[in-house]
């Protein structure tokens, strides 16, 4: 294994002028997007790699790419990131508890992230959004997709299911709770589908996952074994 120093000098040096420009203009200059565990978790892993490549080469780099990558999962999302995901997962999720009131003929009132019910209100607060499930879900996909599947944009495809998919058990979620708020009492906001319910909501949402993984993994054309060739040999006399 060949050493990869001009790569390594690209990677140490990115992470040192990243850790520089946090201390001397980010953290200063822009105070509301900077923070410090996700810059120090980033410059760590600018010097993982620039170490790697430095002692062990890019062939080791390409080797391990996949779990390389998947160490960014590591860097904490910026606070403002998590505001705009939640807040987006909050729209979507109401747009897919109304339609499932909708189709249901439930009587209700929406406005904006507030349903109106019979005999309550509920409102999807940023607490509310899926957001931890939704990122389980999604590094659930990359496995499965890097684990299962061959096609590039297949494995893609496994990904981006995971936003309607995300948005979708949300609204199913928010659909449950109201329907037995209205059949069984208000007092079931309380209850522990709602305050515990989750995990039971995520692993459903797993099925559509696991199916649609089934779909593409049995849509991928299996490779022919390559046939040997076989030279005639002259037949001793």
């Amino acid at each position: 294994m060949r050493p990869a120093r001009w790569l390594a000098a690209v990677f140490l040096l990115a992470g040192a002028a990243l850790f520089a420009a946090h201390w001397l203009w980010i953290r200063q200059s822009f105070p509301a997007i900077a923070d410090y565990l996700v810059t120090m978790t980033f410059c760590f892993l600018l010097f993982f790699y620039g170490i790697t490549a430095w002692f062990w080469g890019a062939e080791t780099l390409r080797a391990a790419a996949f779990p390389l990558s998947f160490l960014i999962l590591a860097v904490p999302i910026p606070p403002t990131l998590v505001d705009a995901m939640n807040s987006f997962l909050q729209w979507g999720s109401s747009l897919a508890a109304g339609t499932f009131f909708s189709l249901s003929d439930t009587a209700f009132i929406q406005d904006g992230l507030t349903f109106q019910l019979q005999n309550i209100k509920l409102e999807i607060a940023p607490e509310c959004s899926g957001i931890h499930s939704t990122i389980v879900l999604f590094i659930t996909a990359l496995l499965l997709g890097h684990i299962f599947l061959r096609t590039p944009w297949k494995r893609m495809v496994l990904v981006l299911l995971v936003v309607p998919l995300g948005m979708l058990r949300n609204g199913f979620r928010v659909f449950v709770i109201g329907q037995l708020c209205i059949h069984l009492g208000p007092q079931m906001i309380d209850s522990p589908i709602h305050r515990k319910g989750g995990p039971l909501f995520f692993v459903l949402s797993l099925i559509p996952l696991f199916l649609t993984l089934l779909v593409l993994q049995r849509s991928e054309k299996r490779c022919p074994k390559p046939i040997a060739n076989i030279q005639n040999q002259p037949c001793a006399n």
